[in-house]
């Protein structure tokens, strides 16, 4: 009983240490949220009230730029490091090794926050679309709107996630952020992507922008900020036009050296908020344009 109770306690002491090197080896924050809206030039989201509201707050990324047309692609470069030869938004089942494997092995926490999709425990919904509905004043369609795409969830398109149940246990609907702030749950890494109404998808960056505006103001209250929390406020893909530039901004909540109102016009695109989180926690790289991708800029 003895060496069982010691081989419980090396136990306890080993979990406690990967924490605190954890924490030791979080170089600028301690916890990241990636925002994602779709489809928006930069022009358009920098002259919407809400979303130059948000950016003054923090830093403006003035030479960000999405990787592909049309969604998917993009959203598979930021966890992958490539777009791992996806060209559309159709369904994929992808091998390679991603984000979550690296958090996983360096003892990093992560979920990801998915507004309208639902879930089962230890399975992925690996359904390519749930709901409809009719966005609220909406006026680029006038046929209802699908409301959660996987083709924005790059997650559920990884098959070392799929047949994992506790990853499939990280994909949750986004009605979930709620109970984790009110239990001090909130992972170190988190992905929040807002249904196709939300992100502007449909509906335009208006509509969208005031959904940043309430998401921000209800969120980043109380017991959700502990520590350095970072906020990545960014956009898939523009609208198609040359350059594919899109706006994304850096909104801190506690110190970690960004000036409030600053901009930064080095060149960036998804690889480098990849770049940024590795960097950040210390997880190592995918060997993939992470490796050659330039981070954020902290002083």
């Amino acid at each position: 009983m003895a060496r069982f109770g010691r081989s419980i306690a090396a136990t306890l002491l080993f979990a406690a240490l990967l924490m605190i090197s954890t924490a030791d080896a979080a170089l600028w924050f301690d916890r990241i949220y990636v925002v994602i809206f779709e489809n928006t030039d930069y022009s358009a989201a920098i002259a919407d009230p809400n979303f130059a509201k948000w950016t003054a707050k923090g830093k403006k990324l003035t030479n960000y730029h999405g990787v592909a047309h049309p969604s998917q692609p993009n959203y598979i470069a930021m966890i992958a490091g490539s777009t791992l030869g996806v060209t559309d938004d159709s369904v994929h089942n992808l091998s390679q090794q991603n984000l979550v494997d690296l958090l996983e092995t360096a003892g990093v926490s992560w979920k990801s926050y998915n507004e309208n999709y639902t879930a089962s425990p230890n399975v992925c919904n690996l359904a390519a679309t749930i709901g409809s509905a009719v966005c609220p004043n909406q006026t680029k369609k006038t046929t209802k709107t699908t409301l959660y795409a996987r083709k924005h969830n790059p997650f559920v398109s990884f098959t070392d996630i799929q047949g994992s149940a506790s990853r499939c246990n990280k994909i949750v609907p986004a009605t979930q952020l709620a109970v984790d702030k009110a239990n001090n749950a909130i992972p170190q890494v988190v992905f929040y992507v807002p249904n196709q109404c939300n992100d502007g998808h449909d509906i335009g960056v208006t509509y969208a922008g005031k959904f940043l505006d309430s998401f921000m103001t209800s969120t980043f209250t109380g017991n959700a900020i502990t520590g350095r929390t970072m906020v990545v406020i960014t956009f898939d893909e523009n609208s198609g036009t040359s350059g594919n530039q899109i706006l994304t901004a850096l909104v801190p909540f506690g110190t970690m050296g960004i000036t409030v109102g600053s901009s930064d016009n080095t060149n960036f695109n998804h690889y480098s908020l990849l770049k940024t989180i590795e960097q950040n926690f210390g997880t190592g790289n995918l060997g993939q344009n992470d490796v050659t991708a330039s981070p954020f800029n902290f002083p």
